[in-house]
């Protein structure tokens, strides 16, 4: 089950990463993204955009390292950041149902809990 839902985290964090690099390209995705309330973002959103790409990152190498594919991963500081991931993710899911955006709703919700339902299993391995 790890493998499976390793994957399915990693196939969510490419998608967010692709979609998160639309918006730093200023490209009109907004409405999926950031509140939804315009199609395209300012020179904040952008930034915030690329930074959000390395948070991605960060979190596929925490969960590659907690599912053990890489070195590290069963250490308190990789099982930790793994339950932080969920933990966010979590809230994530929250705010996104509150979003003013119908688009953002339908699209990012289901997409976030199943990312936090795989995050789950990863990080009780």
């Amino acid at each position: 089950m790890t493998v499976l839902s390793l994957c399915v985290a990693l196939l969510m964090l490419t998608f967010l990463g692709g979609l998160q690099a639309m918006v730093a390209a200023g490209k009109p995705v907004g409405e999926y993204t950031w509140g939804g309330e315009r199609q395209l973002h300012g020179d904040g959103v952008r930034k915030a955009a690329r930074l959000s790409i390395g948070v991605y990152v960060v979190t596929a190498l925490v969960l590659l390292s907690r599912a053990g594919v890489l070195p590290g991963g069963e250490s308190w500081l990789v099982g930790t950041l793994a339950w932080v991931v969920f933990a966010y993710g979590a809230v994530k899911v929250v705010a996104l149902a509150m979003s003013r955006s119908r688009r953002q709703r339908r699209l990012m919700v289901p997409l976030s809990v199943v990312m936090m339902l795989a995050v789950l299993f990863i990080a009780t391995g």
